[in-house]
């Protein structure tokens, strides 16, 4: 797991775990907490990790980039490759919307519950930044997702998801950058849904 000090020296945000879980029983002290990147990351909560979906035989590995956004939202968005979303986002009431920038929609699918905060918010510049991160690392693109108005709209976070553990180093590269373009995201959500 050498890609999660690495990952927390490049963005200067804290390393946590790899400490036994029960420090008083000796016999248990091989199994450890599991490491991730944890603490204030441009005046944002991040945590980078991995973890498990499923059980048994049917669990498989993921990892996620989660940046929580400072004020909470009703906005519900959803940004990932095409093919991806075949079923999602039809249940919330949100639908595919085109960026009008051929590229970026040619890459990615947009589902968002206000088309506005799309054509308003989802700065060029902020598209760009996923559509280099898409390019440089092509393999593997995953999904994100802010989910605002559940548990009343509180606790709002950006979260990407992507199958298999953080190991390789464009696993570990394409995190941190990605941790970059969902704080400047996550700025953007923040002026689109002040009061």
């Amino acid at each position: 797991m050498k890609q999660y000090p690495q990952l927390a020296a490049e963005l200067n945000v804290p390393l946590l775990g790899g400490d036994a879980y029960m420090p008083g029983i000796p016999l248990l002290n091989l199994i450890k907490r599991p490491l991730h990147v944890e603490g204030e990351y441009r005046g944002r909560h991040l945590k980078i990790y991995d973890f498990t979906r499923g059980s048994g035989q049917n669990s498989s590995a993921h990892h996620a980039v989660r940046l929580s956004l400072n004020q909470p939202t009703t906005l519900s968005f959803k940004l990932g490759v095409e093919g991806f979303f075949a079923k999602i986002g039809k249940a919330v009431g949100m639908q595919d919307i085109e960026t009008s920038d051929p590229v970026f929609d040619a890459a990615f699918v947009v589902k968002c519950s206000d088309t506005n905060f799309v054509h308003g918010a989802l700065l060029p510049e902020i598209r760009q930044e996923f559509l280099n991160i898409k390019e440089r690392w092509p393999k593997g693109f995953g999904s994100i997702s802010l989910n605002g108005g559940m548990f009343g709209g509180k606790d709002s976070v950006l979260i990407y998801e992507e199958y298999g553990s953080l190991r390789k180093d464009a696993d570990r590269q394409r995190a941190g950058a990605l941790a970059s373009a969902m704080s400047d995201l996550a700025a953007a959500i923040e002026v689109y849904t002040a009061p």
